[in-house]
């Protein structure tokens, strides 16, 4: 599954649950490919969405192509990341719903999802494929 895929199916499954706000990174300008900004409890929690290495990868279709290239396009080396003020209690409820939503309907292709509640010891969430490739959304400080 490719990134511009990816953070679009998930941003729409964490705002259909009602319990959060989101917008990507594209949304608000970061100067990152890839990540979402989920608002919870009243603090905003931003994630990097990366992905790890995978052998037998499709390529991405001529649409996920012309994504990336936009999303390429629009960064800016010189913009930075705004100040995000999120307890570690905020940082964690939005880790558990993403988790959630990726476990109640795994991606096509994946294989598993895990999160802090599954005993994951580093930050973040890992959603595991068939083609071996990972994609993981971390929180940023």
């Amino acid at each position: 599954m490719q990134l511009t895929t990816f953070e679009a199916l998930l941003k729409e499954r964490l705002q259909a649950t009602g319990q959060v706000e989101v917008k990507t990174y594209q949304e608000i300008s970061a100067p990152f490919l890839y990540g979402i900004m989920v608002r919870v409890d009243g603090g905003t929690v931003a994630f990097r969405i990366t992905m790890g290495s995978g052998t037998g990868d499709p390529p991405p279709t001529a649409e996920e192509q012309a994504a990336h290239d936009a999303n390429v396009a629009r960064l800016d080396p010189k913009a930075s990341m705004p100040r995000l003020q999120a307890t570690s209690e905020q940082v964690r409820k939005a880790e558990d719903l993403i988790r959630d939503v990726l476990a109640a309907d795994l991606p096509d292709g994946a294989t598993e999802v895990e999160g802090p509640v599954d005993g994951r010891q580093l930050p973040g969430v890992k959603l595991r494929f068939r083609t071996a490739s990972e994609i993981y959304v971390v929180p940023t400080r």
